[in-house]
């Protein structure tokens, strides 16, 4: 199993007003980004929220295996995002592909391929060194991101 694990928590301070509310061709640049999932060979779709959830959510369209994860320590630093993310994801989940909210030209191909999917189905390893979006990751390493702590550098 493959969840992916959409980012969209951010407070979006340096626009002013919820970046996951934008529009972009007619539709939310969060829609976008859930629409090339759901056209990606994923399992499941967790949509990471904090700031303006209700706003935000009440204007996704989420596809049947995808869901609303809420995020309460948003604030805290996109860490605790992916933390909340892979707390949420399914018990059987091999791997997780991990992609940012706010990159609307993410296409499904970019999941599957650059997200290293064909990999983390053969062996459960870390496709990459290096935190790319998407960014796959599976097996033992998914235990580390949940353990790891908060943005906040006082933690």
């Amino acid at each position: 199993m493959i969840s992916g694990i959409v980012l969209a928590a951010g407070s979006s301070s340096r626009l002013g007003r919820p970046k996951q509310l934008l529009e972009l061709a007619g539709k939310l640049v969060l829609q976008h980004v859930v629409d090339a999932a759901a056209a990606a060979p994923l399992d499941e779709i967790l949509v990471v929220l904090g700031h303006s959830a209700g706003e935000v959510a009440d204007r996704l369209a989420l596809p049947a295996h995808g869901r609303v994860v809420l995020n309460p320590d948003h604030a805290l630093g996109q860490s605790t995002s992916l933390q909340a993310g892979l707390r949420a994801a399914a018990p059987g989940a091999d791997a997780a592909v991990v992609l940012l909210g706010d990159q609307p030209g993410i296409r499904p191909e970019a999941i599957r391929h650059g997200g290293g999917l064909r990999a983390a189905q053969r062996r459960a390893e870390l496709r990459s060194t290096r935190l790319n979006n998407p960014y796959c990751t599976s097996g033992d390493k998914l235990s580390v991101f949940v353990r790891l702590g908060g943005g906040d550098p006082n933690q």
